[in-house]
């Protein structure tokens, strides 16, 4: 791993850690019981999964843990995806408008052509109190971006309303599985065997800005614009 992929996994694994001693350090998402009818919105710019790694993480992630516990909710393919930028956290009502979807959408359309393609590692997983991710790692050159996104979508007055754990450190995640109640111990084991997993290279060449429901449902799912990276 490149140093800064390091100090990824450092925090995630870090992050792990501290949500086990129950000191909570970042935005989750609050479980329910029905995440398929879940109304909290949220806006955000992402990068949707190409057909073969929605396969891959459907028969090697999603199956071996939906087979151990089915009461938890698990992602459709076509809602697999990695956020690059969130604006507005999920919440109802929506903690956005039309002026806000505007005023987002011209930042990125300022800066999102003129950058390069994203390639991230997806290898193990990111266990919360609440879902269960692929982790993302990925070069600095990626935080760089990150920062220049948040702090443009601040200067137009649509500031990120996530609270991160690290501004230094940027990371991805792949969220694969939501909790509507606490896992049972076959569901642990599974995740445990599948710790190290890796999945594979997901090469990002457009980002997507959506307003979309916790679990990116696509019949919930609004795409504003789409925006092509630089070869």
């Amino acid at each position: 791993m490149q140093p800064y992929q390091e100090k990824q996994r450092e925090l995630f694994d870090s992050l792990e850690e501290g949500f086990r001693k129950n000191e909570i350090q970042t935005t989750i998402v609050e479980s329910v019981d029905d995440f398929a009818n879940d109304n909290r919105m949220s806006l955000t710019a992402v990068g949707f999964l190409s057909k073969e790694l929605q396969e891959t993480i459907q028969s090697k992630i999603i199956t071996p843990l939906r087979e151990a516990d089915s009461r938890q909710y698990f992602f459709e393919p076509d809602a697999l995806h990695l956020t690059i930028q969130n604006v507005r956290t999920s919440h109802t009502p929506a903690l956005f408008n039309d002026t806000d979807i505007k005023k987002a959408q011209n930042v990125f359309r300022q800066i999102l052509p003129r950058s390069p393609r994203q390639s991230f590692m997806l290898r193990g997983l990111f266990e919360l109190p609440t879902s269960v991710s692929i982790r993302g790692y990925i070069g600095a050159d990626y935080g760089t971006l990150v920062r220049s996104l948040r702090q443009s979508l601040s200067e137009a007055s649509v500031p990120d309303n996530k609270v991160y754990a690290s501004d230094d450190v940027v990371f991805g995640n792949v969220t694969v599985c939501r909790f509507t109640t606490e896992p049972n111990k076959a569901f642990r084991i599974v995740a445990s065997q599948l710790k190290e997993m890796e999945i594979g290279i997901f090469d990002i060449h457009s980002v997507s800005l959506i307003t979309t429901n916790t679990v990116c449902l696509p019949q919930k799912t609004r795409v504003i614009e789409e925006f092509i990276l630089q070869k």
